[in-house]
């Protein structure tokens, strides 16, 4: 089961669009363990508000950490008629970022959600220290791209953020742990 790390609310339906939505970025372990600092993986899902789903989808997400790919979902790729595929790493929006998105001819899709794919971040060589917290972004304000839309309208915008947290190794919270423990038992003997 996946823990869910944050959800990304649009914040803003633009005159008279068809659709908006939320992206949710769930993750089985959403933080990076300082002892064996290994790649992260996200899954980006679109939730649009409108029943009928959205034709188009277009995001730039930006990381404070370097990213190592993005792979669309069979669901998206079976869902959109074409894809941006491979997506742009690096596209210039933030410092690492992938660009992509997709549209469907067939009509309106994601009604529900829609599984756009997994983006994995690699925290290798980048120096870390306990409780420090890494962002993935989506501003549509200022990556001008980020957005949803039905029937070929204007684009209503995607934002939002979620955080990554650099935690201590379980060795060192086990530690800790029989420390408090201790300083307990002598407290109360005292």
């Amino acid at each position: 089961m996946k823990k869910v790390a944050a959800v990304l609310l649009t914040v803003a339906l633009m005159g008279t669009y068809a659709s908006a939505g939320t992206v949710l970025f769930t993750s089985a372990n959403p933080t990076i363990d300082l002892a064996a600092p290994l790649p992260v993986s996200f899954d980006v899902t679109v939730i649009p508000t409108d029943p009928l789903g959205f034709d188009t989808v277009d995001f730039v997400i930006g990381s404070d950490l370097p990213i190592s790919a993005f792979t669309y979902s069979d669901a998206a790729r079976s869902a959109l008629t074409t894809v941006v595929d491979p997506p742009f790493f690096n596209s210039g929006f933030y410092a690492n970022d992938v660009f992509g998105g997709g549209n469907s001819t067939a009509g309106p899709r994601g009604a529900g959600g829609l599984l756009l794919g997994t983006i994995t971040l690699d925290p290798a060589g980048v120096d870390l220290s306990i409780g420090q917290v890494f962002n993935l972004l989506v501003d549509a304000s200022q990556d001008g791209f980020s957005g949803v839309s039905l029937g070929g309208g204007a684009l209503d915008e995607l934002n939002g953020s979620v955080g990554i947290t650099v935690v201590p190794e379980p060795a060192t919270l086990t530690l800790l742990g029989l420390a408090a423990v201790g300083l307990l038992r002598r407290r109360r003997s005292a």
